[in-house]
């Protein structure tokens, strides 16, 4: 029953934050933020994030995983509070709300992964499923979103879309503090393999190709929806862009929960070709293409970057404190990745490239970051063949 109560919560808590956070760079475009501006928000958030996972890699004490995933669902909520009670008001507290936003996801995302950790299921299904709720949310919620904004005047669309994530987290909440009477952490004990130390050890590798999946992803999680948003100012041509990129990415994360998986080699492809796409068609049309091509990838590179890691995590954690600091590492290196692609954009813009070619430049030449992608997975799996030989 707990097991069926969570993924409600991990449900309720995707349908919100895909609404509020797929529009607040919309939203701060909208109301004349300055595109550095927006960079330093998303900076701000992941960083915050990465250094959550960097506590977490050092906590002296065994954080309780609901204590901190009702933290992270209250720290949303007033995420949503601020936007909706600041209005255009937000641009002078950006760096405040970004920091907001990275606190509550970094608090919930541990929460989320430490739980699913000490379970006993297979771990690369776990992450399948995991990613068709992320996903089946992005499917619906973008266009509905975006009609919404079209539909109604000024600002009342985007806060009509915060109103009602902040209910649905009201509820998420609620759950969330009734498991907390009744459940209680396992401190199941592995049996840890001698001769290896917490830091310094050859299971970190899926850890250095989550690295990577965040370095890729955090480019194009927002940057081609940000440039079409900049293109057409249409709320509703964001909406169903992204829907377009969810139904392909859900469709893959089935067939991953299925024992099927696109090939790498095949992700990699896509992901080069939607390179060469907008080298040469660099509108809304070439736009869409590019986001459906790479959304191919994605499942691909994560479900067995992820379920491996949470695998490493079960084996070679002895406890509830070390499984706290293996699942923070985890996070840390999957947004750190996602930090330096921020920082990375953030610098160059704010050197006075301008922000139109720019984006369009740096998405060309990402499909270079997957061949690194690829060659990681390949050497995880070579690593677990070696392994099991001897």
């Amino acid at each position: 029953m707990q097991f069926y109560r969570s993924f409600l919560v991990v449900s309720l808590w995707e349908v919100a934050m895909t609404g509020a956070v797929s529009f607040s760079g919309a939203w701060l475009w909208s109301i004349r933020t300055h595109v550095t501006g927006i960079m330093l928000y998303y900076l701000l958030w992941f960083g915050t994030m990465t250094v959550i996972f960097a506590w977490g890699t050092h906590a002296r004490k065994t954080p309780n995983p609901i204590r901190l995933q009702t933290s992270g669902i209250a720290m949303a909520m007033a995420y949503l509070a601020a936007f909706l009670m600041l209005a255009s008001w937000i641009r002078v507290l950006i760096w405040l709300i970004a920091m907001m936003v990275g606190l509550a996801s970094g608090l919930y995302w541990l929460a989320v992964y430490v739980r699913a950790a000490q379970a006993t299921y297979n771990h690369e299904r776990y992450n399948a499923w995991l990613g068709m709720i992320e996903t089946g949310a992005a499917v619906v919620i973008p266009p509905v979103v975006g009609a919404v904004i079209v539909a109604s005047p000024g600002l009342r669309g985007y806060r009509l879309t915060f109103l009602g994530a902040f209910i649905l987290l009201a509820v998420a909440l609620s759950l969330t503090l009734s498991q907390a009477s009744s459940a209680r952490d396992g401190d199941a004990k592995a049996e840890r393999r001698a001769g290896t130390t917490w830091l310094l050890s050859r299971p970190q590798l899926p850890f250095v190709g989550l690295g990577l999946l965040g370095f890729r992803d955090g480019m194009l999680f927002f940057m081609p929806g940000l440039w079409l948003f900049m293109l057409t100012q249409n709320a509703a041509v964001l909406g169903w862009y992204l829907t377009c990129q969810a139904i392909v990415q859900t469709v893959m994360f089935a067939a991953s929960a299925s024992r099927w998986r696109l090939p790498l080699w095949a992700a990699l492809s896509a992901g080069i070709i939607a390179g060469g796409i907008l080298l040469r068609w660099h509108t809304t049309s070439g736009i869409f293409v590019y986001g459906i091509l790479n959304a191919f990838g994605y499942p691909a590179y994560k479900v067995p970057l992820e379920g491996r890691a949470l695998s490493v995590i079960q084996e070679w954690s002895t406890d509830a404190q070390e499984r706290i600091r293996w699942t923070s590492l985890k996070e840390f290196w999957l947004n750190g990745g996602r930090l330096a692609a921020f920082v990375l954009l953030f610098l160059i813009l704010a050197f006075g490239a301008s922000p139109l070619p720019t984006i369009r430049w740096l998405l060309i030449g990402w499909g270079g970051v997957s061949f690194a992608l690829y060659y990681s997975i390949r050497r995880i799996g070579e690593s677990q063949s070696s392994t099991g030989r001897r």
